[in-house]
């Protein structure tokens, strides 16, 4: 069972961020309009899984506005940049882009960021891409 509550966690990911939206790199703190966004929707986390810091982004808006609706309404492009983490794939090693365009992988037990290699970028990438494809029912 996880340590972390979402309470907790999302403390940690606020401050990890520097209180910046993760998608757009607005500053948040203090602000009213921002939200913890879990990359892997709580329904479909793993419950070891689903509040801690490797899941949670801090982004600007709500669900529905700001950088936190855009992410809902775009489904697909938020899986490219792991702003969102589909069902069947592992949220702890799913790289995150941050608003410089910087690849980090959020660590699971800290809010701490570890920079991607290139090679399992590109392996990740490839790998998002085929299941993209595959949700569009354009893989046979």
């Amino acid at each position: 069972m996880s340590a972390w509550t979402f309470e907790l966690a999302k403390g940690a990911v606020a401050a990890r961020q520097d209180w910046h939206c993760m998608r757009c790199g607005k500053n948040t703190h203090g602000a009213c309009d921002h939200s913890t966004h879990h990359r892997q929707l709580r329904r479909h986390a793993d419950p070891d899984v689903r509040d801690c810091p490797a899941n949670l982004i801090r982004l600007c808006g709500s669900g529905t506005t700001g950088c936190h609706g855009w992410i809902h309404a775009h489904p697909h492009e938020a899986w490219r940049n792991g702003w969102m983490v589909p069902m069947g794939m592992d949220p702890l090693s799913t790289p995150v882009r941050d608003w410089d365009g910087r690849w980090l992988l959020l660590d699971p037990v800290s809010p701490l960021t570890h920079p991607v290699p290139a090679m399992d970028l590109l392996e990740w990438q490839a790998e998002i891409g085929r299941h993209i494809e595959a949700k569009k029912g354009n893989l046979k």
